[in-house]
């Protein structure tokens, strides 16, 4: 049982950092290459990640929690204290998805409509349609800063799955005696 909790935290902990170094490094940009412009010029193809970006969310959502579970499950089954760093960085890693996904990204999708205002059919001076440009470029900076230290903090978590910094294997009958009871 302790070998499939380790390859579960294992296997979360993968899918998570290899589906956002992914996502990051080789579906968003793909968007923006030539061929893709060409098919999909601007506003289009920016649009188009947008929507992807709300299944790379959805995505983020579910490994996220099934971290914290797979976490308290190990805590509870196996009676080991939880590693304050795991905790740290499943909690941070999935308090800044959400924050992306629900705060950063709306945004950002309101900012790009105005940036490009003549082809969404909104009326906006020039002046103000060149304040959102900024805006947007300043906000899409911070979103990829803050994806960059989310990869980050999902390596470090991955490797903590991978070598795990603990002390005995099997404490006995788990935090609430679960062997006792079977």
């Amino acid at each position: 049982m302790l070998s499939a909790i380790k390859f579960a935290g294992v296997t979360i902990a993968a899918i998570w950092f290899g589906g956002t170094l992914f996502f990051t490094f080789f579906v968003a940009p793909a968007f923006f290459a030539d061929p893709i412009k060409n098919l999909l010029p601007a506003p289009y193809n920016g649009q188009t990640v947008m929507y992807v970006f709300d299944r790379f969310y959805s995505m983020q959502y579910i490994v996220g929690t099934l971290a914290l579970l797979h976490l308290g499950f190990d805590w509870i089954y196996t009676g080991k204290r939880l590693q304050r760093l795991n905790v740290v960085l499943v909690g941070g890693a999935l308090a800044l998805a959400l924050f992306a996904g629900k705060w950063m990204d709306p945004k950002l999708e309101e900012l790009y409509r105005y940036k490009y205002a003549e082809q969404y059919q909104l009326t906006v001076s020039d002046e103000l349609q060149k304040e959102y440009e900024n805006s947007f470029s300043v906000w899409h900076g911070v979103s990829q800063g803050l994806n960059l230290l989310m990869l980050l903090g999902l390596w470090l978590y991955l490797w903590q799955m991978i070598h795990p910094n603990e002390g005995p294997k099997y404490l006995g009958g788990g935090k609430f005696n679960i062997d006792k009871h079977f």
